[in-house]
């Protein structure tokens, strides 16, 4: 007895990895942001620790392929509701 829903999306995986991509590129922002001593904005600030900026660079890459995936599961939802 299954207790769980398996997806088979067909954009699950180009849709993470665009996310990913998306991350690392604002991860390479923020690293070059913080190398040059500004926010991302254009503000002075202090450098910060190394731990804290692979923490950072991990939850902007998580994040973007989060809110990725909550696209296509948006998108699937109304192609889904098109249909039916």
């Amino acid at each position: 007895m299954k207790l769980y829903r398996r997806e088979n999306s067909p954009l699950k995986r180009p849709f993470v990895t665009v996310g990913a991509v998306i991350g690392l590129l604002a991860s390479g922002w923020y690293l070059y942001c913080d190398s040059q001593g500004t926010t991302l904005f254009g503000a002075a600030k202090a450098a910060e620790p190394a731990w804290k900026l692979a923490m950072n660079v991990l939850l902007i890459v998580f994040a973007c392929s989060y809110v990725a995936n909550l696209l296509r599961r948006y998108l699937e939802l109304l192609r889904g509701a098109k249909r039916g």
